[in-house]
């Protein structure tokens, strides 16, 4: 399996650069060394990853700063609100992993992408319990799938 940024003959499509034989056969035609890849920076998070790498947006653009409004301002005021934070970061790294390897990984991104803009409207409009439900469904639905207990 090879890098999913990778396209034949040697082009890294993630930074639109030509890539040198050494380059092709180290990482982007080895699946166990994408992470090493000094053109591949992954992410820990589904959202960064949904929103950087997908969409191709700066990680300072509305929607991940929306998310972390979100997060800093509602989710971690909520009760169970540190719990559900430390959670996300406990299995987010799995479900990115898994991501990287899915064969639909482009749809997946993108249904992340639009429930994530989903989220961020509902909170900009005030309305934080879609907005939490937005999210939370969206969480359950990635661990339901990806995340084998």
């Amino acid at each position: 399996m090879s890098c999913y940024y990778y396209e034949s003959p040697a082009y890294c499509k993630r930074y639109g650069t030509f890539q040198s034989d050494s380059q092709v056969r180290n990482y982007c035609q080895t699946a166990s060394n994408w992470n090493s890849c000094p053109n591949y920076q992954g992410s820990s998070c589904f959202l960064t990853t949904a929103c950087v790498q997908y969409a191709g947006l700066p990680d300072d653009c509305r929607e991940l700063t929306g998310m972390r409004q979100f997060r800093d301002r509602y989710l971690l005021s909520l009760p169970d609100g540190q719990a559900m934070y430390d959670e996300y970061y406990r299995v987010a790294p799995a479900i990115v992993e898994a991501i990287e390897h899915c064969a639909e990984r482009s749809p997946i991104l993108k249904d992340i992408f639009v429930k994530v803009r989903q989220c961020v409207q509902c909170f900009e409009a005030g309305n934080n319990e879609k907005a939490l439900d937005v999210y939370v469904t969206m969480f359950n639905s990635l661990k339901d799938k990806f995340i084998k207990d």
